[in-house]
Parts: structure tokens; C-alpha cells; sequence
């Protein structure tokens, strides 16, 4: 059957990945391309760095192909009648990849009640990264990566987050990776094989749900967990075309897009019920949501008037509803898309209104050279306005600047990669530098004297008060970025000064 005069649908699949390629190649040659469209892929799947990107884009280029080529052979002949045996065997995979997930860290946050974010981090000289894990983002799973790259000797050259310091760590972790690496690799072969059954009865937008639903499901099985809010727009888009191709009594846009929403609404509510905890709320998601549905709908609605000659006023009265919901959900999330895209500004909070705020902009630095020193960043940093504070310990940096023009947190993490080359991932987060009093729990492998390893001062941190209990610290500190920072200016803070164990730390 073709979608049109012109082309038949394998044609279609060949189409959509030439332009995917163009695309990537546009994103190379042209950087303003790409900061966008890492942005979008970052709104869906999350991440700071690049490599979910190339991820997104390997995996949005290589399944059409894969398609066109089983067209081509006539293998749904043989495979189709085993179409929904292979769905649900995906869906089973993801669902116990999560399941897993959940319960390992649920019982290994456990024997550290009430403790509810940990940190660890491996500091070696030619191998520095770290991993902070919670519910609601959950990296143990990510282990699986690293024992990935053990199996077939692959190298990330330390560019890209693999779950080292996890699989490090953890007890039993490579137990938990090999189960992680069977349910990947079953959940990657049951979906291929499901595609393949049924590529020759996909139109192109239900192979967009399909293959975007099905990566953002992989991907948050093991970077991310049940619990990211992020996921809600990939449940949407997944069960967005279980709907279009097996709910046949939805015979209208609109009820296919409300069962989907629906059943994405119920999954959320079911990992509520299995795990526990609360479903946190996120107005970015949330519009996200909001907006695909309200794109969904309003495309087919429009594509259906074109073919009537009277319009009735139910009609109308819809299309009224969709545009103004689109336009809502637009106006929520294009702020945090622009923010992704460009990097959020640095600005003198004390002219904000802001209450108990220091002077000028905050920013915090990770990944920086271990050979920079702290003059030298101070230097580097003036180009953006006055220095007011700083404080380097290792690759991490906290600084005050009283920016003396507009200027990106973006900006400055593209200018310190271009000039001092770090061979580490590097990030640069813009924050109101607001002082809070926090605790935070260090977990060593032996009874430990803290005063050895963690001065009274470093980073954005300023130790109040610190108890000793054996093989356990708690630090009650100052401080002033968020509490992922924090855990981070420690744990590099006691590595700088000699710690040679395993680490963890914990708020």
C-alpha cells in the first residue's frame, strides 16, 4: 500500500534516514543547529552531555535502514504472524529492566535510611568521573555500560559518563550488569524483530512513536529509572502508537490521543503503587505532554477539514480548544528549551529581589584540568566580569562573578573547552549564589579522622561543624549550589587530599 502516487513506504523509511543523516551532518558543520537539537533530544531522553545525542541520532538513522532492508527480504512473511508475542516480549523486558532497577536501589538506599541521594566518584589521573544517584534519577543501572565495554574492549576515551564508578562500587554489580546486559539485549532483539513483522503496515508517523518511544524506554531503563519525570513524554509517544495500531475502537485523533495519555498516566500511577513514593510534579513535562497531544490531534483535525466544504461548529469549537492548548503548553516549555539551547544568563541576583543572595552570579565548573590552576581560571573568568570569588579544588570550581555584560553559563563552557582541551566531560551551571545549611553524610571504607582529608573551606563549602562517628561523617556545612553539587565539591574535595579508598557520600 504507498502513502502516496509517488513513494511506497520502504521508499519513506530510505527517505527518513538520509534526512536524519543530513541532519547530523548539519548539527557538525553548523553549532547552533546542534546546541538546538540537543536541546529537543535533551527534553525528551535528559542528559547533559553529547552522547545521548549521537545516541538518538545512530539509533534514528540505523532502525530505518534496518526496516527498508526487511521490506526489501520480505521478512514480515515469516515474522508476522508473531507480531504481538514479540511486543509483549519487549515490553516485558523494559518492564523488568525498571522493576530492577527500582528494587536495587531501594535496597541499597535500605541500609542508609534516611539518606535518599548518594555520590561516588573514581579520581585517577588518567580517569576521573562520578555518579550521583536518586529515585527520581537513578545511575546504577548505567553500570551495565561499563561492563559493556569490558565484554568487547570499547573505550569512551573518559568523554562520556559509563558507569564505572558505580560498577565500582556497588555490591554486586556485576551481577546486576549481566542481568541488565541480558534484559538490553533481549529488549533490543524483541524489538527488532517486532519492527520488522510489522514495518510494511507503518505509515511514517507511527514509526516516529514507535522507534522514539521504544529509545527513550531503553534509555531510561538504564539511565534515569521509572521515577524521572522526564519519561513521561516517552510513555505517551510509546503507548501513543500501541493505541493507533491495536486500539481499534478509538476511531477519532482525539480518543486515540486520550487513551494514550491515559495509559501513560496509569504506568505512572502503577510504579507509584509498587515503589512507594511520590510522583513529583513538573510543569516542563507536564506541557510537553501536553503539547504532543495537542500537535497530535490538531494535525489530523486539520488534515480532516481540508476535505469537508461546511464546517460545524463541534468542529470548530475543538480546533479552538487544541490551538489555545497548544499555544499554552508552547509558551511553558519554550523558556526551558531556550534555556537548553543557549544556557541560562548570568545576572546580579542582589538586583533581583532575590532574599538572602550574595552579590553577582553564581557559577559552578566540573571538569576542569588538573593542571589549570586557580589563577590562571581567575584570569580566564575576568573576560566575563568581575571575579568576586573563587575557589578551585581539583577539576571542580565555584565562582561569584559580577558579569560587566550578557553573557551564557553556555558560553563560557564553550570557551573553557576551546582554550584548555580537558580531557574529562566538562559542565558549566549558572546558580543564584544563596547560602543554605545542609548535612552531608560521608561513608568510608575505615574509621576515619575527616580533618585529614576535608578542610574547614573549599568550593562553595564552609564546614560548621563536622562529627566523627568511626567510619561515618557528617558535615554540616554553608553552602551555595544545589545539593548534586555539593556531593561532588566533597567527594573531589577528599580525593585532592590523598584519600585513596571507596567513597561514598550521601545527603
Amino acid at each position: 500500500m504507498a502513502l502516496n502516487a509517488s513513494f511506497s513506504r520502504d521508499v519513506w523509511l530510505l527517505l527518513f534516514s538520509l534526512v536524519m543523516l543530513f541532519l547530523l551532518l548539519a548539527c557538525i558543520a553548523f553549532e547552533p543547529l546542534a546546541d538546538l537539537i540537543h536541546a529537543l533530544d535533551k527534553a525528551v531522553y535528559s542528559g547533559y552531555s553529547m552522547g545521548k545525542l549521537l545516541v538518538s541520532f545512530a539509533w534514528f538513522i540505523v532502525l530505518p535502514l534496518l526496516a527498508f532492508v526487511s521490506m526489501r527480504l520480505r521478512l514480515q512473511q515469516h515474522l508476522e504472524r508473531f507480531e504481538k508475542l514479540f511486543l509483549l516480549l519487549f515490553i516485558f523486558s523494559i518492564a523488568s529492566g525498571f522493576y530492577l532497577g527500582a528494587s536495587q536501589f531501594q535496597s541499597f538506599a535500605s541500609d542508609y535510611k534516611p539518606r535518599w541521594m548518594f555520590a561516588t566518584i573514581v579520581y585517577e589521573k588518567d580517569y576521573k568521573n562520578w555518579e550521583a544517584s536518586k529515585f527520581y534519577h537513578n545511575h546504577f543501572p548505567k553500570a551495565t555500560l561499563y561492563f559493556i565495554e569490558q565484554i568487547f574492549g570499547l573505550d569512551f576515551s573518559n568523554k562520556f559518563d559509563d558507569g564505572r564508578p558505580w560498577f565500582e562500587f556497588l555490591p554486586n554489580a556485576r551481577a546486576y550488569a549481566f542481568a541488565y546486559f541480558l534484559i538490553l539485549a533481549m529488549a533490543l532483539f524483541s524489538l527488532l524483530v517486532y519492527l520488522f513483522s510489522i514495518a510494511k503496515h507503518l505509515d511514517l508517523l507511527n514509526f516516529f512513536l514507535l522507534v522514539s518511544g521504544s529509545l527513550g524506554l531503553l534509555i531510561y531503563m538504564l539511565d534515569g529509572g521509572i521515577a524521572s519525570a522526564p519519561i513521561s513524554i516517552v510513555f505517551f509517544f510509546f503507548a501513543l502508537f500501541l493505541v493507533s495500531r491495536y486500539a481499534k475502537f478509538c476511531k477519532t485523533p482525539f480518543s486515540r490521543a486520550s487513551l494514550a495519555l491515559s495509559t501513560s498516566l496509569a504506568i505512572n500511577m502503577l510504579s507509584v503503587g509498587l515503589f512507594n513514593y511520590y510522583l513529583p510534579t513538573n510543569n516542563f513535562q507536564l506541557s510537553l505532554v501536553l503539547f504532543a497531544f495537542a500537535a497530535y490531534v490538531l494535525f489530523f483535525e486539520i488534515k480532516e477539514q481540508r476535505k469537508r466544504k461546511e464546517l460545524p461548529l463541534q468542529h470548530i469549537a475543538k480546533v479552538a480548544f487544541l490551538l489555545v492548548l497548544l499555544a499554552y503548553s508552547f509558551n511553558s516549555i519554550r523558556p526551558m528549551i531556550e534555556t537548553y539551547t543557549l544556557g541560562k544568563p548570568l545576572v546580579n541576583y542582589t538586583e533581583l529581589g532575590y532574599n538572602n543572595v550574595q552579590e553577582g552570579a553564581g557559577i559552578f565548573i566540573y571538569g576542569l584540568p588538573a593542571q589549570l590552576s586557580e589563577a590562571e581560571l581567575k584570569e580566564f573568568l575576568q573576560n566575563y566580569g568581575t571575579v568576586l570569588e573563587l575557589n578551585k579544588t581539583g577539576w571542580v570550581a565555584f565562582a561569584r562573578i559580577m558579569p560587566s555584560g550578557f553573557v551564557r553559563d553556555k558560553e563560557i563552557e564553550k570557551a573553557l573547552k576551546e582554550k584548555f582541551k580537558p580531557s574529562t566531560y566538562l559542565y558549566v551551571e549558572e546558580l543564584a549564589p544563596r547560602p543554605s545549611y545542609e548535612s552531608i553524610y560521608i561513608y568510608w571504607q575505615a574509621p576515619t579522622n575527616s580533618g585529614q582529608y576535608i578542610r574547614d573551606e573549599f568550593s562553595d563549602i564552609k564546614v560548621l561543624r563536622r562529627i566523627d562517628k568511626g567510619s561515618t561523617t557528617i558535615l554540616i556545612v554553608e553552602a551555595h549550589t544545589s545539593p548534586t553539587w555539593q556531593l561532588l565539591s566533597v567527594l573531589t574535595e577528599i580525593k585532592e587530599n590523598g584519600y585513596k579508598g571507596k567513597l561514598l557520600v550521601a545527603k
